[in-house]
């Protein structure tokens, strides 16, 4: 991706002296914070989670209004009410997980709110949103409806709808952290093309290196102040992580050392420790769903005290077979056995009555989704609703009513346990991306100790129930250090009451699985092509490829390009030409 400095360009946004005060919990997100964007650049906006990234970015999109601070836009001082004030001043934000609304069609979703006039005209709409893919190379389904759509064609339905609204500023929230490699190529291929047509794109992420091969510029945030703008060029990883953190990097560390995978190193191999007690077993599992890829002949033995991967792209099944094993999809022949209750075995098609989440639930799994926004929260309800809709079953007596001050102390709990200080009669929205992965990740965990039992302890030592964890890609949204302690969250659960716990990670991202598991099964077309045992101090790039070569059906250096040329763009600073 070649770069044209703007450093001559004249800003088009400038927020300056921007605060914000929630004063309901007194947290104070913003402090003074400065930041600008010039025409046909690409900013990029980095910080730890919870720095206030996202709030920033809220308040330049009209969805909430600055404690005080001016809002400049070509030069002239704006009052954002609402996001159509922004929207009018041709600014659009994609965030993460876009909300379309699942019954209408693409198109539909593409063209809803750039109506011309009071009169709406379906077929000019939907020729204006196609003309549009063409002319940027969205392959959308303009006829299905949005609800089937993967996380990156939402995306590319959100930044239809923002040019069909005569953009020209558009904010990527965390685009790249919820999408495969892949799928990330695509999304880089897009903002440069967007920039060289004269577009000012920000980009929020927590990658570090993806930012440094196609940022001109990076503003840095760190406990609501901004800390430093350089331009990229003249930074690196070690740089960034210093500034966000506030903490030097490592003594002989080198430049990239903070983002490279941080293996376990224990004296005796980690597959030695994999239990002989299977938690989970699938037996010739085939799933065929509308709009979901499918898959076929899936056997897999989930042991207590292991972690588990499987590796894929999206399309490749990995969803399908997620959804199944958390008894979102029904199956249409083989077995899922969870600690010896056959929950699935329907041959031609369907499930038995009966197999709902909350059955598997029962059984001793908890899940957390890959969309945390839409599957896993209500984003209008409190998070006090939020972190107790599975408890209500699991209070004493079982009563009718709902015991409060049960939920109460289990809303709390979790509070305490993932560091949030915050009241959970707030509304789920007002928290950060950082604070509410760390919130659903407490109370999955929390539902692991209610289903063994002895909430909030582990189960007993001679108890014969197992739990499994279920992950979809846990890393997503997270910054370095909140990663590290995910890492060391998940191995802690799948190594704490031995012979009772296990984990599943369901993971695009090949470096967050090398990491975490154990064992790892690689899935294609919708099958698995390989299992691979990750030992300890392993080369990294022997996994990784052997990894990739088992998802592509490719070797070497074919496997390599087959697979993605990202790769180039995300382990070298050097964009690609």
């Amino acid at each position: 991706m070649r770069r044209r400095s703007p450093e001559r360009s004249l800003p088009v946004v400038q927020l300056v002296h921007i605060t914000k005060r929630f004063p309901a919990n007194e947290v104070h997100a913003l402090d003074n914070a400065d930041f600008d964007l010039r025409e046909g650049e690409i900013h990029a906006l980095v910080g730890e989670n919870g720095a206030g990234k996202s709030t920033l970015m809220h308040i330049l999109a009209g969805s909430l209004p600055p404690s005080s601070g001016r809002i400049v836009i070509n030069s002239v001082e704006r009052r954002f009410k609402s996001p159509k004030d922004a929207l009018n001043n041709g600014i659009g934000m994609v965030r993460q997980h876009p909300s379309l609304v699942p019954n209408l069609t693409v198109w539909e979703n593409c063209a809803l709110g750039a109506e011309n006039g009071f009169f709406v005209h379906p077929a000019l709409q939907r020729a204006q949103a196609r003309n549009l893919c063409a002319q940027w190379g969205f392959d959308l389904p303009f006829d299905r409806r949005a609800g089937g759509l993967s996380v990156c064609q939402r995306q590319f339905a959100a930044i239809v709808n923002a040019l069909l609204r005569k953009c020209r500023i558009l904010i990527f929230d965390e685009v790249t952290a919820v999408v495969s490699q892949s799928e990330a190529a695509r999304l880089f291929t897009l903002f440069d093309r967007l920039k060289r047509r004269g577009f000012s794109l920000i980009i929020i992420s927590h990658k570090l290196d993806e930012v440094l091969s196609f940022a001109d510029r990076i503003t840095v945030l760190r406990a609501g102040k901004a800390v430093a703008a350089l331009e990229a060029k003249n930074a690196d990883v070690k740089t960034l992580n210093a500034l966000m953190f506030g903490e030097p990097a490592p003594a002989g560390a080198s430049p990239d050392a903070a983002e490279q995978p941080v293996y376990e190193t224990s004296p005796s191999s980690k597959t030695a420790r994999i239990g002989r007690r299977v938690i989970l077993s699938v037996k010739n599992l085939a799933v065929e769903a509308p709009d979901k890829p499918f898959v076929r002949n899936i056997d897999m033995e989930i042991r207590s005290d292991s972690i588990t991967g499987i590796a894929g792209v999206r399309d490749s099944g990995l969803e399908t077979l997620e959804l199944a094993l958390a008894g979102l999809l029904p199956v249409t022949s083989g077995d899922i056995i969870l600690n010896n209750t056959r929950l699935s075995s329907k041959k031609g098609g369907g499930t038995p009555d009966g197999d709902t989440p909350a059955l598997f639930r029962n059984a001793g799994m908890a899940y957390l989704n890959a969309d945390r926004t839409n599957a896993c929260l209500a984003m209008d309800l409190s998070m006090w609703d939020n972190l107790v809709v599975h408890a209500h079953r699991r209070q004493p007596g079982r009563s009718f009513f709902l015991d409060t001050p049960f939920l109460d102390a289990w809303a709390q709990t979790i509070m305490a346990r993932a560091g949030c200080s915050r009241s959970t009669r707030e509304a789920a929205s007002s928290f950060s991306g950082g604070q509410l992965q760390k919130l659903l990740l407490e109370r999955e965990l929390a539902e692991l100790d209610a289903l063994a039992k002895a909430s909030p302890h582990p189960a007993p030592p001679d108890s014969t129930r197992g739990s499994l964890l279920i992950l979809s890609e846990p890393g997503w949204g997270l910054d370095a250090q909140a990663r590290k302690l995910l890492a060391d969250k998940v191995r802690s659960v799948a190594r704490r009451n031995v012979g009772h716990n296990a984990v599943l990670l369901f993971s695009t991202d090949i470096d967050e699985l090398l990491e975490i598991s154990d064992e790892i099964l690689v899935l294609n077309n919708g099958a698995f092509s390989a299992k691979i045992l990750v030992e300890d101090r392993p080369s990294f790039h022997e996994y990784k490829n052997r990894i990739i070569q088992a998802m592509t059906n490719k070797t070497g250096d074919l496997a390599l390009r087959f697979y993605e040329p990202l790769l180039a763009v995300c382990t070298s600073k050097k964009p690609p030409s």
